[in-house]
């Protein structure tokens, strides 16, 4: 029943859900999408958060949707930073080739233009396959982000995702606008919150805090909107190598497992 369920909701979604939903929950559960988000820990994904990058990442991630084998969902990504410049490159395929398949190249870049200010901007390659009956295609979508960064522990982001209106199968996927903010008042404790708002529905809500444990152990906590589902995680990082475990409790679905290795250079 449950994969019947889920069967329905990808086609009744015109494509768009799987695109926007899939690749921004790796990144706000602050996993291996963290080079495209505002902090590793995050809720929101932004190309202007490579322009704050601290350093070479390399990052793998592992996700089952909903509990279904045939939803697993692999991302690859790494980070590099010349001087105040950032760059990204993230690679992410879900599902399987005989029933929904979704993969997405994506290159991002970022400047911090002043101490305080960093813009960036991101290209995608999509490319989707839903079955021999509905066949095989692909778009090519535009973001762009800015975030301030006015005191040393606050971070406001705001990006636009999809911003050239792209089109799929015939059918148009919505640009969407997301805001957020990021305060860590201390070391070991950060919280973000953010609104995301696609075209034609209504907006909602994501919410998440961390906390770190002498530098080695991360313990996350969140909730997110449309429906309201919660968060728990856990990380270990040692010698540079971060491991995460996170779980996504849906209140009609199931719950979701995502596991992931980053690794930082020094």
């Amino acid at each position: 029943m449950k994969r019947a369920i889920v069967g329905l909701m990808l086609l009744w979604s015109g494509l768009s859900y799987g695109f926007y939903d899939y690749r921004g929950e790796i990144g706000w559960v602050g996993l291996s999408g963290s080079g495209f988000a505002l902090h590793n820990g995050s809720l929101f994904l932004n190309p202007a958060r490579l322009g704050y990058n601290r350093g070479p990442q390399l990052g793998l991630n592992w996700n089952r949707w909903w509990g279904v084998s045939e939803l697993n969902q692999v991302v690859f990504s790494g980070v590099y930073n010349y001087r105040e410049n950032g760059f990204g490159l993230m690679f992410s395929s879900f599902g399987k080739s005989k029933l929904y398949l979704e993969s997405i190249i994506s290159l991002g870049y970022g400047r911090k233009i002043f101490n305080w200010v960093s813009m960036g901007g991101g290209i995608e390659y999509l490319y989707l396959s839903m079955s021999d009956e509905f066949g095989a295609t692909s778009t090519i979508g535009l973001d762009l982000g800015l975030i301030v960064n006015p005191r040393r522990d606050l971070y406001i982001g705001i990006t636009g995702k999809g911003i050239n209106r792209m089109s799929i199968g015939g059918d148009d996927l919505s640009p969407l606008l997301g805001t957020a903010l990021y305060f860590a008042p201390v070391d070991w404790y950060n919280l973000t919150v953010a609104l995301e708002k696609e075209e034609h529905r209504k907006a909602f809500f994501k919410m998440g805090q961390e906390v770190v444990l002498e530098d080695l152990v991360h313990l996350r906590f969140g909730l997110r909107g449309e429906p309201t589902s919660f968060i728990v995680g856990a990380g270990v990082n040692v010698k540079g190598f971060l491991f995460d475990f996170t779980y996504l409790g849906h209140p009609d679905l199931g719950g979701d497992l995502t596991m992931g290795l980053q690794y930082r250079f020094k």
